[in-house]
């Protein structure tokens, strides 16, 4: 079963993603724990720091794995307020309130 990029995850209370399919381990090894944190200070310039940060790593990573994978191992390194923003968000999303973020470069915007 393949996803195309409009598809919307649903992230439950642990960040953890439900996508309908197993995570795809070999990005999980391959950039997680490199992922920096971000949440704790979540001012616009930190916000910057970490988008330029986490792009470096995913570039090169878009042309073999699938947007929303490569969202769901970015999202894994909120935390603090930044967590809570993106659970919140995504209740929201659940109810039809708002629009899903399908893509990283969703997430930047």
């Amino acid at each position: 079963m393949s996803f195309s990029s409009s598809s919307c995850m649903h992230v439950d209370r642990h960040n953890s993603v439900h996508l309908g399919r197993h995570s795809n381990h070999e990005l999980h090894h391959t950039i997680h724990s490199d992922i920096p944190f971000f949440g704790e200070d979540i001012g616009p310039i930190s916000f910057k720091d970490w988008i330029w940060d986490t792009e470096k790593l995913v570039q090169p990573l878009f042309s073999k794995y699938s947007f929303i994978d490569i969202l769901r191992h970015v999202t894994s390194g909120f935390v603090g307020r930044a967590f809570d923003w993106w659970q919140e968000r995504q209740y929201l999303v659940k109810k039809g309130r708002i629009s899903c973020i399908n893509t990283f470069y969703e997430l930047k915007t």
